[in-house]
C-alpha cells in the first residue's frame, strides 16, 4: 500500500553535524503569500525583513504588549495607551499608560509615562511629561508641562502648569497659571492665581486671586487672597493676608491692605523721577502712614482748646544754619531736638521714638499768637502816645501863654 508522507521539516545528520531543511511548499500555512486575500491564520517571522506597508486592523504588539493602536482620528502609542477609549476622538496618547482611562474625551494630547492616565471624559487637555495630569478625570482645558505637573488634578479646568512639579497637588482649582518648577506645589483648591518663578507660591493651599512673580515669591502664603508679591523671595509675613503688596527682592509685607516697597531694614530708597508741576494742595502723612490731603476741618478734631504761647515760645527758638550730611546741601532751619524741648507737639518722631523732624507749618500757630501779642502792645503804646501828646499840647499852650517868646513857642 502506498502512503503519502507530508514532511514539513527534514533533519539530516552528517558527520555529527545536524542540518534542518524546510520541506514545506510555498503554499504552506506558515508562508506569507503574495496575494490580495488577508492572512487569517497566525504566523511567525523569526528573521529580519522589509515591507512596503502594514495595515493592522486593530493594533501593533511588541514583546506581547500592544504598542501602537488607533483609527482615523486617534493615535495611541505605548503600552496601555488609550486602551479603554470608546468614542473619544482627535486624541493623541504617546507613552506607556497614557490616557489609559479615556473613554469619551476628545481633543486630548498626552505625552509621557502615565500622562493623563485617569482621564475619562475630559477634553481639550494637553499633558507633557511623566505623570503630568495623571489623575485628571473630568477637568478640561488644562495644559500641564513637566514631570508631575498637575499630577493630582481631578476636576480643575483651564489651568496652565509649566515646570516639574508645578501645581502637583491641585485637585479642583481653576484658572491658575503656574510657571516654574515647584510653583504652586501644594495648592489644592485655590483658583485664579498666577505664580511665576521657581517655587513661587509653593505653600499656597486655598489662596486665590494672588500674583507672585520671582524665585520663591509668596512661598509662605497658604490661604491669603488678592495679594501681589513681586521679587525674588519677596513674601508675606502672615500666611492669611489679603490685599497685601510687596515689591522688591526680599520685601516682606506684614499687614492687610498694605503696599511694601523694598526691604524693611532701612537700606532701600524709594526714588521717584518725573514729578509733576507744583500744585496748591498740601499732602500729609496720617497715623496709618498713609499720604492724604492735609485737612484743618473741625470734623476731624477732638479735645479742642486754645493754644496760647506766642512770643515766649518764639523767643526760645534757636535758628541755625547747617550742611546736610547726605549731599552737603547748605540749609537753614531749626534743630528738631531743640524744638522738642520747648514743645513736643511741634516735632515728629520715627518708629523707634526718636525725634525726626520739625512741623514747620505748625510754627505759624505760635507766630500768630506772637503777632497778636505785639499788636496788643502796639495798640497800648499808641494810646499812651496819644494821651501823652495831649498832655504835651496842653503844657505847650500854658507855657506859651505865660512866655510867648519862649523857644518852644516859636512857629506856633
Amino acid at each position: 500500500m502506498n502512503r503519502k508522507i507530508d514532511f514539513k521539516w527534514l533533519k539530516i545528520i552528517i558527520g555529527g553535524a545536524i542540518f534542518v531543511f524546510s520541506t514545506a511548499f510555498p503554499a504552506a500555512a506558515q508562508y506569507i503569500l503574495n496575494q490580495t486575500a488577508p492572512q487569517t491564520a497566525d504566523f511567525n517571522i523569526t528573521g529580519s525583513g522589509t515591507a512596503g506597508r502594514f495595515d493592522a486592523a486593530a493594533q501593533y504588539n511588541l514583546g506581547g504588549f500592544r504598542i501602537l493602536a488607533g483609527n482615523s482620528v486617534n493615535l495611541f502609542a505605548g503600552w496601555s495607551a488609550g486602551t479603554n477609549n470608546t468614542t473619544g476622538n482627535a486624541n493623541t496618547f504617546v507613552g506607556p499608560s497614557t490616557g489609559t482611562g479615556n473613554t469619551t474625551g476628545v481633543n486630548n494630547s498626552f505625552f509621557g509615562f502615565g500622562a493623563g492616565f485617569a482621564n475619562t471624559t475630559a477634553s481639550d487637555n494637553a499633558f507633557f511629561g511623566a505623570y503630568s495630569g495623571m489623575h485628571t478625570s473630568t477637568g478640561y482645558g488644562n495644559s500641564f508641562f513637566g514631570s508631575g505637573a498637575g499630577y493630582s488634578n481631578v476636576s480643575g479646568v483651564y489651568n496652565l502648569f509649566a515646570g516639574a512639579g508645578a501645581g502637583t497637588a491641585v485637585t479642583s482649582a481653576n484658572y491658575n497659571t503656574f510657571v516654574g518648577s515647584g510653583t504652586g506645589y501644594f495648592t489644592t483648591t485655590g483658583s485664579n492665581n498666577a505664580f511665576v518663578g521657581y517655587s513661587a507660591g509653593s505653600a499656597n493651599l486655598t489662596g486665590f486671586n494672588n500674583v507672585f512673580f520671582g524665585r520663591g515669591a509668596g512661598s509662605t502664603n497658604t490661604n491669603g487672597y488678592d495679594n501681589t508679591i513681586i521679587g525674588a523671595n519677596a513674601n508675606v509675613a502672615n500666611n492669611t493676608l489679603s490685599y497685601a503688596t510687596a515689591i522688591g527682592a526680599d520685601a516682606v509685607v506684614s499687614s492687610n491692605n498694605t503696599i511694601q516697597l523694598g526691604r524693611s531694614n532701612g537700606f532701600d530708597k524709594v526714588v521717584i523721577y518725573g514729578l509733576g508741576a507744583a500744585g496748591s494742595t498740601a499732602l500729609c502723612r496720617n497715623a496709618s502712614n498713609q499720604i492724604a490731603t492735609c485737612s484743618s476741618s473741625l470734623r476731624y478734631k477732638t479735645n479742642i482748646a486754645p493754644f496760647l504761647p506766642g512770643l515766649s515760645f518764639i523767643d526760645r527758638l534757636r535758628p541755625i544754619s547747617f550742611d546736610w550730611k547726605d549731599g552737603g546741601l547748605k540749609d537753614v532751619g531749626f534743630g528738631a531736638e531743640d524744638v522738642a524741648k520747648i514743645d513736643a507737639r511741634f516735632v515728629t518722631y520715627n518708629d523707634e521714638g526718636q525725634v525726626e523732624g520739625v512741623k514747620y507749618d505748625r510754627l505759624s500757630v505760635a507766630f500768630v499768637n506772637a503777632f497778636k501779642e505785639q499788636q496788643t502792645e502796639i495798640e497800648a503804646q499808641e494810646k499812651l502816645i496819644a494821651r501823652q501828646q495831649k498832655q504835651i499840647d496842653a503844657l505847650t499852650k500854658l507855657v506859651c501863654g505865660l512866655s510867648p517868646k519862649a523857644e518852644i513857642c516859636r512857629g506856633l
